[in-house]
């Protein structure tokens, strides 16, 4: 995905509360967009512009708690199926 067409793009976020194991390792990534609220992530909004940020968090999740998907198209960005 080239810079143009992230800054283009609207993604929504979503945590697997079940699967989330409370690592940190998304709010680390991107703290502006993750929170962890008793033990286990939470997403700071419910969709946001395409950011690398949001997608190093969902990519490094050991559990892949986190899923982002195209805005409009329900496209799934991460993680790869």
């Amino acid at each position: 995905m080239t810079t143009e067409t992230l800054e283009r793009t609207r993604w929504q976020i979503s945590v697997d509360q079940a699967a989330c194991t409370g690592t940190g390792m998304c709010v680390h990534a991107a703290p502006a967009f993750f929170q962890l609220v008793e033990g286990k992530a939470q997403a700071l909004c419910a969709s946001a512009d395409a950011d690398g940020r949001l997608l190093d968090a969902a990519l490094n999740c050991p559990v892949e708690a986190i899923r982002l998907t195209e805005a409009g198209t329900g496209r799934v960005i991460a993680p790869e199926l």
